[in-house]
C-alpha cells in the first residue's frame, strides 16, 4: 500500500508538473489568471497558488479551451489526484482498523 501511494504521488506530481510548464508555455493568459502555480516553493503565496490551481483547473470546466492535449494532461492528473484521496483514505481506515482486529483475533486465539 505505502509503495502504491509513493509511486501514484510521483506520477501525480509528475503529471501536475507537466500540465503546469505546458500552461505557462502554450497558454500564459490561464497560467496567469490562476496564479502562476509552482510545485515547489518556499512561500506560502505560491503554495496557496497552487491549491487554487488544483480547485479552480483540474475540479472544473471553466477553462475551456480547445487544445487536445490539454485535456488528456488535465485529464490524467486529476486521476492521479483522485487515486490519491482513495489511496490516502483507505491507509486511514486500514491505520485504525488493524489494531482493533489484531486484538481481537489474539483475544479469540487465547
Amino acid at each position: 500500500m505505502l509503495i502504491t501511494g509513493l509511486i501514484n504521488n510521483s506520477k501525480y506530481l509528475l503529471a501536475l508538473r507537466k500540465l503546469i510548464n505546458y500552461l505557462k508555455e502554450n497558454h500564459p493568459e490561464i497560467y496567469k489568471s490562476l496564479g502562476e502555480p509552482k510545485i515547489i516553493s518556499a512561500a506560502p503565496k505560491d503554495a496557496f497558488g497552487t491549491l487554487k490551481f488544483v480547485r479552480a483547473f483540474l475540479r472544473s470546466s471553466y477553462y475551456d479551451v480547445e487544445d487536445p492535449q490539454l485535456e488528456n494532461m488535465k485529464s490524467t492528473t486529476a486521476k492521479l489526484l483522485k487515486r490519491g484521496y482513495i489511496l490516502f483514505a483507505v491507509a486511514v481506515m486500514w491505520f485504525f482498523t488493524f489494531p482493533i482486529f489484531f486484538f481481537i483475533a489474539v483475544k479469540l486465539a487465547g
